[in-house]
């Protein structure tokens, strides 16, 4: 496969499905990734099978990560133009009235995540001239929250790797960038 590919991760819904939508209309190859494997499938029909895969697997886990990848490199002949770290979870409810598990799920998920699908990702990025990370940070790894303390403290990790991964990796021609909507 010739086409430009980015691999989404949280892309049954919201930021992450609104941006597979818009590189399919623009031609890319998609590679969709969830734990929600109805909503992507109803993704996947609505781009087209040919024109997207579909992996399920959970952010947190390194091994299910690695074999949609390896799945994914399958379909586009190694290459990967643009990783899309957008899996992410927020409870806002401040810190003591959210339960001990639920602000490590935040860590897993928000951050060691990004640091298990770049791991992953990185062979073919690098085999990929041109290639890009984006990371989905947030304003709120801007400034302390009371309301999600958890989440913007996972955000400003997320924003300080972008930094160092853009200097990092800039020898491979990779670059990093962050988005950090509202």
């Amino acid at each position: 496969m010739t086409k430009k590919s980015i691999f989404i991760t949280g892309s049954a819904k919201g930021i992450g499905k609104s941006t597979a939508l818009f590189f399919a209309q623009k031609g890319w190859f998609v590679g969709l990734l969830d734990i929600d494997l109805n909503g992507l499938n109803l993704l996947a029909a609505e781009i087209g099978k040919d024109n997207c895969s579909v992996h399920i697997a959970d952010v947190r886990n390194p091994e299910q990560l690695q074999f949609a990848f390896n799945e994914f490199g399958k379909l586009t002949n190694g290459k990967l133009t643009v990783l899309f770290n957008n899996a992410g979870v927020l409870f806002p409810n401040g810190f003591e009235k959210v339960q001990l598990e639920t602000h490590k799920l935040v860590v897993d998920v928000n951050f060691i995540g990004v640091l298990n699908s770049t791991y992953c990702a990185l062979p073919m990025l690098k085999e990929t001239e041109n290639s890009a990370i984006v990371n989905m940070c947030s304003a709120g790894s801007l400034f302390g929250n009371p309301e999600i303390v958890a989440y913007a403290a996972t955000k400003s990790a997320v924003k300080s790797l972008t930094e160092g991964w853009n200097m990092l990796f800039k020898k491979y021609g990779i670059h990093v960038a962050d988005l950090l909507p509202s």
